[in-house]
This record gives C-alpha cells, structure tokens and sequence, in this order.
C-alpha cells in the first residue's frame, strides 16, 4: 500500500470478506474431495451387501422362529388403534400424524451483488417479510426489522407422530426400526365432532383443515389450522431377520442393521434390484454434488483475483468469465481424481493388476529392444579378381 494512502472501510471489509471467502472455498474443496472418496467405499459397500442378500436370503414358512434373512410379502396391521391425546383423534392404522400451522411473519434475507458508480461490486442484503403459513413458530423478536412484523404468541399444541406399539406381517410383530421406515401417509377426514369437546369449540372444518379462524382465503395473525394423515395397513413386502419370532434388522456383511422394504406385493429380487438402483442413483448424486462444491470452492478461491480485477470494470468481467471457466475445469480434473483414486482404493485388487500389467508390458518390451539388432547389417567384401 502506498505510504499516506488508506483504504476506504467499506473496501476494507470487502477485503477481508473476500479473504475469507477463499479460506471457506479451500475447505469447500477439501470437504468435496473426501465426499467423492468416501462415496465410492460407500457404494461398493453397499453392493456387496445387496450380493450377500440376494445369495441369502429365503422365503419365510409358517412356523418358523429364527432364518438370518427372510422374505415376506403380505398385509400388516396394528393390532390396536393408534390415538392422538390431545384431540382425541384415532385410526386403525400403523400411525397417526398431526400437523399443526399458524399464520404469522416470516423473514427472508436476500444477497445480491451491487455494481456501484466506481465500478465496484458490493453484496447488499435485503430483509423480506411476508405472512404465510408455517408448521415452526416463528419468533418475530430476532427479525431484523421487527417493528411492524410481530407475531402472536404460538398455539398452545404444535405437530406430533403417534405410532402403534404392536405391528404385525403377517402375524409376526416388527420391530420398531422397520416401522418407522414405511411410507405410505394419507389424509385422514376430521371434523370438530371427531375431537375433544374443550378443542371442538375453537374449529370449523375448511377444506381439509381444523381452522380457528373466520376465513381460509383471507385468514389473520394467529389464526392456527391442523389436519391429519395416517399411514394405512396394507400390503408390504419385506427382506429382515427373523430372531425369536420377530422380525427385526439383519446384521450382513458390514451392515449390522440391514432391511428392504416396499409397499404392495414383491418378489426378493424386486426388493434387491430397486436397492441397487437407489444406490447407484445416490453414487451420481453424490458425485455430482462434490463436483459443484469443488466448482464453488475454487470459484471462491480465485475469488481474490476477481475483486481486484474488478477495479478496473471491462477486466473485472473478462477475469470473471475466465475464473469461472478455470474452476470449472479444476473441478472436472480433480472430480475425477478423487473418484478414481477411491474407486482404486476400494478395489485393490484393480489396482494390483493394472501393476502388475503394466510391469509384465515393460518387461516384455526391454527383452524385446534387447533382442534386436543393434545395427545395420555389414555388406559382403567386394569379390577378388
């Protein structure tokens, strides 16, 4: 810096925020880099689970009290109604859910970058604040403007899960991590008659909803509606332990709480081939989200270069297009190294023979320059006269 010359503040702030952006770009880069090593073990993990289970697993007999894997395809139920205490609200179902909304304010912080009269970019946040419908109560207190955006007091119930204690398939009791598994939610038609009388008094039914206030079009601050769904009995197919007549979690390969589990009626390797599919979909998805982290981290990394660049306002724009293109391509490259360094590392075997192929090629190609001749041939002596 040149002697008698300060910086601005606001320049000085920008600074320091660029800085330390590139600290966060470079663990952006390192956190991406372990996800894509870490994904490939995840995924061969994981196949070689489905391959055990595919080998192992049988169909369940009537009977039977003990089978390290099993197969069952048929209807569960719960041997008993499942209830909400506080509305009084129950269903012959597997679980009953409630969920609970109040209209109030909530904020919403924008970043925007600002080019101002010098040239110079700036980020510029701006506070929104609309009235909506929010299951989490909102506390207006920490908004940054709450004048003028304050909420009532929350309801006095929120949402809740309620899940029946004694599920069955096909008479054999699930263990409560499988159920918790199953999907499946519908609606469940309540009016004010179906809830206790001391709540019956505060709803209407609207359009699905319990609403407490006058008009769901036009609904106030405070106004609180709750609905419910629950998740039916009903056909499901399941691959799991059978251990002392229950069916619970099997310990395979190196999954010590292993189950597959689909709505309706499916053969084994149905269940088996759409595991394999989620897990080669979640691989990709991994993949690519480690790729646009290593984008972003290096975009932040070579952040610095851009801002001081952008003193001068044609060259910001070129050394911006540039950097983009930059970490685009250090993404690609160093993508593509931790993927294949982790997909060797799992699989040394891979990385073994392609040693061992490359040290066989070299050798058979020195024996080969050794065998060749080491000159042109000497030509015949000229005959005698």
């Amino acid at each position: 810096m040149i002697p008698g010359l300060r910086m601005p503040r606001a320049e000085a702030g920008k600074g320091r925020g660029v800085l330390g952006g590139a600290l966060f770009g470079l663990a952006m880069i390192a956190v991406a880099l372990g996800l894509q090593f870490w994904n490939e073990g995840r995924a061969m993990r994981r196949t070689q689970v489905l391959d055990a289970a595919a080998a192992e697993v049988q169909p369940l007999a009537t009977g039977q009290t003990a089978i390290s894997l099993a197969h069952i395809s048929t209807r569960v139920e719960s041997a008993e109604p499942v209830l909400d205490p506080d509305f009084g609200v129950q269903a012959q179902a597997l679980a009953l859910r409630r969920q609970v909304e109040m209209f109030q304010w909530v904020e919403t912080r924008e970043t925007r970058r600002e080019r101002g009269a010098d040239g110079v970019y700036r980020e510029v946040e701006e506070y929104r604040y609309e009235r909506t419908w929010d299951d989490d109560y909102v506390d207006s207190s920490q908004f940054k403007q709450p004048q003028g955006h304050s909420n009532p007091p929350p309801p006095a119930f929120s949402g809740g899960t309620y899940r029946s204690a004694d599920v069955r398939l096909g008479g054999y009791p699930v263990h409560a991590d499988i159920v918790w598994k199953i999907e499946g939610w519908q609606p469940v038609p309540v009016t004010p008659d179906d809830i206790t009388p001391n709540l019956a008094a505060s709803f209407r039914s609207v359009d699905g909803w319990l609403y407490s206030g006058d008009s769901l079009q036009s609904p106030a601050l405070g106004d609180v509606r709750v609905r419910f769904e629950q998740l039916p009995e009903g056909p499901l197919s399941l691959i799991a332990a059978l251990d002392e007549g229950w069916l619970t979690p099997a310990k395979l390969r190196s999954d010590d709480a292993f189950f597959l589990l689909e709505r309706g009626e499916h053969p084994p390797e149905s269940l088996i081939a759409s595991a394999r599919s989620s897990n080669s979909s979640l691989a990709w998805a991994l993949r690519a989200g480690g790729f646009a982290l290593l984008w972003l981290g290096f975009g932040l990394l070579l952040r610095p270069l851009v801002a001081l660049a952008e003193w001068v306002p044609l060259l910001g724009r070129l050394v911006g297009g540039a950097a983009a293109a930059v970490s685009f391509a250090f993404a690609a490259l160093f993508s593509l190294i931790a993927i294949g360094s982790g997909w060797l590392w799992y699989r040394p075997w891979w990385l073994f023979g392609g040693l061992a192929l490359l040290v066989a090629a070299g050798v058979l190609l020195f024996r080969r320059s050794q065998s060749a001749p080491s000159g042109a041939a000497t030509p015949p002596p000229p005959p005698t006269a």
